[in-house]
């Protein structure tokens, strides 16, 4: 017997897959953030390609970033790109210095948003957040956490942005 579900939001959530791999002792020194494109991944990056068999409206990332002296993060969409990085960012301001260098991670940045990004064909290789706009999702947000900050306050700082996120 077929059972039929009916999805009314397609919401997935999962832990950072680079602990899973290190804790089970699988840790070959590869960022898996950086082989989505592969042909053959590991097979901790084939289960989170797999989460992408069906479109999302929109894929937040949270990472954090040991370098950065502030919040910043990643915006992928087709143009026009909509307000939501910008708004993500002044609400997150209220709680981390945004960075506003001119220049992170060798890309562009406006007050902590790169959102002049390459597309997916013009990339020698994809995280996983490009991934998912690859595979039809209509928006992609890496969000940055600076490790200098506190844990609590990382963490109340992308919970701000997924609020934002979440309510536009």
């Amino acid at each position: 017997m077929q059972t039929k579900i009916k999805i009314l939001a397609k919401v997935a959530v999962f832990d950072c897959f680079l602990q899973i791999t290190i804790c089970c002792g699988q840790n070959s020194n590869i960022d898996l953030n950086r082989v989505f494109k592969e042909l053959s991944p590991p097979a901790e990056v084939v289960f989170a390609q797999e989460l992408y068999d069906l479109p999302y409206d929109l894929d937040i990332e949270l990472h954090e970033d040991v370098d950065s002296s502030g919040y910043y993060l990643y915006q992928k969409e087709n143009e026009p790109v909509s307000d939501l990085g910008r708004n993500m960012l002044n609400a997150v301001s209220e709680i981390m210095e945004i960075n506003l260098d001119e220049e992170i991670e060798e890309m562009p940045a406006e007050r902590g948003l790169l959102a002049r990004l390459s597309g997916p064909e013009e990339m020698e290789w994809w995280p996983m957040a490009i991934y998912a706009y690859a595979r039809g999702c209509q928006k992609a947000f890496t969000l940055e956490t600076a490790a200098r900050f506190p844990i609590e306050t990382r963490v109340r700082a992308h919970l701000k942005a997924l609020a934002i996120a979440l309510s536009e």
